[in-house]
């Protein structure tokens, strides 16, 4: 699946969830260490396409995912 699906899908569909709530503006999402994920094309898609959300996902930090990313 290409990468670009799977951030369309995310999004979408957390949306979708957190439509109606408090959370609706504000909530954050997660993924594993797919190298793909954290591409320089794949942020800049998630940019471009869904302005705001590319500072919404958690991202691996300090030694979380080592060697995997």
């Amino acid at each position: 699946m290409c990468v670009t699906d799977q951030i369309d899908h995310m999004i979408t569909e957390s949306k979708k969830i957190y439509a109606g709530t408090d959370m609706e503006g504000r909530f954050l999402m997660f993924h594993d260490a797919l190298a793909q994920w954290n591409e320089d094309e794949a942020q800049l898609y998630t940019k471009n396409r869904y302005p705001g959300f590319e500072s919404r996902f958690i991202k691996p930090l300090c030694i979380t995912c080592a060697g995997t990313i």
